[in-house]
């Protein structure tokens, strides 16, 4: 059986293993070795999925669940409802976009060239139908009228539910800058987008990416190969502020520029040169920037407008409960749109652990979801780059644990409070990734291994 990979799409055949990490042909899945993961993105076996059909049965009486939205968070409970209920689900699944599911880590290969949307796309109509899952796409959701319980589409179709689950995601974010609304300004978050910039790039000359987290870095790369000068600006001291301390950043920074990409840390947009297309980005300063393109990857703001409207409480995103419930029990909220203990992922695996959760209370089971340990995998000009956890606790029981070889292009480090790994950070140790999320994850304890730990060839493989 052929397993694919949730966060981008990386289909695993047994009959053909995965011979770039040394498992041969013939390997079944549930032998692969623990460290070993996904060889496109990182991602751990946890994040696979069975790509089966599930032979359904007729109820009389089938509960019906409408989810608004078919990215990864909708996509997941609208699998696991069909390959676990029993065929006792009714699900209408509710898009804006034309398209069927596809993941969306992928979409700065699209801009490469490198993909297209017949590689991303996992399922075609006929495996909607065959599961009895009504797809609505192109067809978005524009209000809920909770005493209904109906959900009303841009068509005009009404839909009734007995369960409705918010998963319609987020935006990306635009400053508030002068002249963004200049032809060649763009944000990446749908594959269309990822064509029209495309389009763009193949027909000029200069990029200047506004953002050095992991999507600008990513939009960057596929743009230079594209044939493009680019330069990334970030307002922060380092690449990948969020996810790096200084030292790896700085490891990273040094890597990429091997490959020809410019960045200017801690430098802020001003705003934008051109007469109706773009020409330029002026910095603080006054210095300008040459750019027929300007990329904005400066984070996202979750689509909460379709909950606000129906009375929903909502604070940067729709607020769920542990058992992912909004304010009226029978609406759910997952992904990039659902605030959880105040706080909003944004990031493929807690929309995969929230979508799990969501289904097992549907099925009827009493899950809760108690949050994900933020850790985030990222492979760019073949650099590998892992973060897992609080990478920037300090406090007096707090210690931080370095290995780094930059000869090598190698660094990682734990971070451990009173000796139990709370964080990590990890460049160019690829084959230790699935180990170092683990051992946060697991919230080990490395007092004993803390000498090892100095050591970059220690991959913690006699403790996990």
């Amino acid at each position: 059986m052929t397993y694919v990979c949730m966060i981008c799409g990386y289909r695993y055949d047994p009959a053909k293993g995965d011979p770039g990490q040394g498992i041969p042909p013939g390997t079944p899945f549930e032998d692969l070795p623990e460290h070993w993961v996904c060889p496109v993105c990182g991602a751990e076996t946890r994040f696979f999925e069975p790509m089966r059909e599930t032979e359904r049965t007729r109820p009389s009486a089938p509960r019906t669940v409408v989810i608004v939205g078919n990215g990864v968070a909708g996509f997941t409970v609208a699998h696991e409802l069909v390959s676990s209920g029993g065929g006792s689900f009714q699900v209408h699944l509710v898009a804006n976009e034309p398209h069927h599911y596809y993941p969306r880590p992928p979409l700065a290969r699209v801009v490469a060239g490198q993909l297209t949307l017949d590689d991303l796309v996992l399922y075609e109509s006929d495996w909607y139908d065959r599961q009895g899952i009504q797809t609505f796409l192109g067809n978005g959701a524009l209000s809920i009228d909770r005493r209904e319980k109906a959900v009303t589409l841009a068509d005009g179709t009404l839909l009734r539910y007995d369960a409705l689950v918010l998963a319609n995601g987020s935006q990306p974010a635009v400053p508030p800058i002068e002249n963004v609304g200049l032809r060649g300004v763009f944000t990446l978050r749908t594959v269309d987008d990822a064509l029209a910039i495309r389009r763009h790039a193949l027909a000029r000359s200069n990029a200047v990416v506004v953002g050095g987290g992991l999507l600008g870095l990513e939009a960057a790369k596929a743009l230079l190969d594209v044939g493009m000068t680019v330069q990334v600006v970030e307002v922060a001291s380092t690449l990948l502020p969020r996810q790096l301390d200084a030292d790896a950043g700085a490891l990273l920074e040094r890597l990429l520029a091997k490959h020809g990409l410019v960045f200017r840390t801690r430098t802020r947009v001003k705003r934008l040169l051109g007469q109706g297309e773009v020409s330029g980005v002026e910095v603080e300063g006054g210095e300008v920037l040459p750019a027929e393109l300007v990329f904005f990857a400066v984070g996202i703001v979750p689509q909460t407008s379709l909950a606000r409207t129906a009375g929903l409480t909502c604070n940067r995103g729709v607020v769920v409960n542990d058992a992912l419930q909004t304010d009226d029990p029978s609406i759910y909220a997952c992904g990039d749109v659902a605030e959880h203990r105040g706080r909003v992922y944004g990031i493929v695996p807690a929309a995969l652990d929230q979508a799990r959760v969501v289904a097992k209370r549907l099925l009827g089971e009493e899950a809760l979801y108690e949050g994900t340990v933020a850790n985030t995998t990222l492979k760019v000009a073949g650099v590998g780059v892992t973060s897992a956890g609080d990478v920037h606790a300090e406090g007096a029981d707090i210690e931080h644990v370095k290995a780094a070889r930059p000869e090598r292009g190698i660094y990682r480090k734990f971070v451990l409070r009173n000796g139990v790994a709370i964080g990590a950070v990890a460049v160019g140790l690829r084959e230790q990734m699935a180990r170092i999320v683990a051992a946060v994850e697991k919230r080990l304890d490395l007092s004993k291994v803390k000498a090892e730990l100095e050591n970059p060839d220690y991959d913690l493989s006699d403790l996990l």
